[in-house]
């Protein structure tokens, strides 16, 4: 496949870097001791939460209130221009995914240890009710 891009075999693309499992980035495997796990939160108690901790290890690691203050009013009231953070398509998406057993089984697999390092709970997968379907449509999707 690399034959056939533009990337060179070991070149990581801009999607890579998206989707790869967060347990390949930053030497986790030797160095878990060092850093603090603070997990993401794009919304509402969430984004609140994440806002903490990152005001937590800032402040103990001595860095200027008023820097951290910076940081923290730009984490709780401004997003990125890439933001999907309450979007139309992301709540679609996130549904036509959540009531597939073949993505969601993907999802489970793919990022495993992620779910383990990180606490997250394990999705629930849906019981198949069928032969997979071709493609999923949003309006057959219960609410």
């Amino acid at each position: 496949l690399y034959s056939m891009g533009e990337l060179k075999a070991g070149q990581r693309s801009y999607y890579d870097t998206h989707f790869f499992p967060q347990n390949w980035y930053c030497g986790f495997n030797r160095a878990l001791a060092n850093y603090t796990i603070i997990r993401y939160g794009s919304e509402g108690s969430d984004q609140e939460r994440m806002a903490d901790e990152i005001t937590d290890v800032l402040s103990k690691a001595n860095v200027d209130r008023e820097h951290i203050q910076y940081i923290r009013n730009s984490l709780l009231s401004s997003r990125t221009e890439h933001s999907t953070a309450g979007s139309a398509d992301k709540v679609k998406y996130m549904r036509m995914a959540r009531y597939s057993e073949y993505i969601m089984s993907v999802i489970t697999r793919m990022f495993y240890h992620d779910y383990i390092l990180f606490g997250f709970p394990f999705p629930v997968i849906p019981r198949p009710t069928g032969p997979p379907p071709r493609f999923i449509q949003e309006d057959t999707l219960i609410s």
